[in-house]
């Protein structure tokens, strides 16, 4: 089973079963005692299947339909109540999980379950999910007064995004026009908490985003992962802002909000969140901003210029300590632990951790010789 530190996630019918689904909504119930739980998820048609059987077991849930994780999320937060999000969030469709929400935007960790022999499973069947456009409605109302939409922008959303497509209606609202021939154009995961850009084909270092965000001058606390681009960093620092470094993984975000009082943060995987605005993470939010924000010949001249690359290596056994040893030895890299291996010299610097999800080594690289490092960790 794949049990994360801050979710529960795995594949359908193999790891989450009806059995394990039970336990680990009775374990949640005990956590919240007698409050009713908000209930909702992604349009994966096995999170639907589970949906169905949850509601048949348990009548102390209210379905809310699918909405976007982090929409759901404020809706929590809005209604003070506790929720469970079904998703497996970016993991392919045979995976399924649970996200669980506390009424004051805490995130619930589950506890390391007992893996027992397990022949249940879910009988699989059509159902047509639906969506809830009444809290979309009140969503984006509520991002309406936090954004003073003056001017408008063209751009092309992947449509083949259900809820991007549902949410098209709503950033016309506020100047943010849908149009296929757009220089700008946005995608989105299955559960709508991350959000990519690209700039005619290119992509946009997601980094740079969430820099021209962070010169708002209502955010002075600043949280990102250690991997976040030393460049902008430097440029945020100069603007007086706070930095603190956070674990990988929503779980650590929102508990770096409460324990440093953080006003916006940010995971270069695709997460804005904007705590001081709505407690929680908000890509909708970060996407009307953004483009009422940038200075579009400032953003150019930035994304021209940096020289920052993130890829994944698949693997099936890895000795990353030996990695980070031959990188050291080879090339003089002083080395930092810290949610993985910081790797930094005069000209370039490399961050190297292994996915909590996936088989796969996540690298950030940024600086010069970008191609070499890239070839060179490709071959290991």
């Amino acid at each position: 089973m794949l049990i994360l530190s801050y979710d529960l996630r795995g594949i359908f019918n193999k790891d989450i079963t009806p059995k394990i689904t039970k336990k680990i909504i009775f374990l949640f119930k005990r956590k919240v005692k007698k409050q009713e739980i908000f209930l909702s998820h992604d349009l994966n048609e096995k999170s639907l299947i589970i949906k169905e059987f949850l509601l048949k077991e348990f009548n102390f849930l209210k379905n809310l339909e699918a909405l976007p994780s982090p929409i759901f999320y404020f809706w929590c937060l809005k209604e003070k109540k506790p929720g469970i999000m079904i998703t497996a969030s970016h993991l392919p469709k045979d995976y399924v999980g649970f996200k669980f929400i506390l009424p004051n935007g805490y995130p619930w960790k589950p506890p390391k379950l007992k893996e027992d022999k397990d022949d249940s499973k879910y009988l699989f069947k059509k159902i047509k999910p639906k969506i809830n456009n009444k809290i979309y409605k009140i969503y984006f109302e509520t991002l309406k007064r936090k954004v003073k939409s003056k001017k408008k922008t063209l751009v092309k959303f992947n449509l083949k995004n259900k809820f991007l497509k549902t949410a098209l209606p709503y950033f016309s609202s506020l100047k943010i026009i849908h149009n296929k021939q757009a220089d700008f154009s946005v995608s989105a995961d299955q559960d709508g908490d991350r959000l990519y850009f690209k700039y005619k084909k290119k992509n946009i270092p997601l980094d740079l985003i969430f820099y021209f965000l962070s010169l708002d001058k209502k955010y002075q606390k600043i949280g990102v992962p250690v991997y976040f681009s030393k460049k902008l960093e430097k440029e945020l620092k100069k603007a007086n802002k706070k930095i603190y470094y956070l674990p990988t993984g929503h779980y650590f975000f929102k508990k770096g909000f409460f324990k440093y009082k953080l006003d916006l943060a940010f995971e270069p995987s695709g997460h804005f969140y904007f705590f001081k605005d709505l407690k929680t993470e908000a890509p909708y939010l970060a996407l009307i901003k953004f483009f009422q924000m940038i200075n579009f010949e400032e953003f150019l001249k930035m994304l021209n210029e940096l020289k920052l690359e993130r890829f994944s290596l698949k693997f099936k056994n890895i000795n990353l300590e030996k990695i980070v040893y031959n990188l050291k030895e080879k090339f003089g890299f002083r080395i930092k632990k810290f949610d993985g291996y910081l790797l930094i010299k005069e000209d370039c610097w490399l961050h190297l951790r292994k996915s909590s999800t996936e088989n796969v080594l996540r690298v950030t690289i940024e600086g010069e010789n970008l191609k070499f490092y890239k070839k060179w960790l490709s071959k290991k």
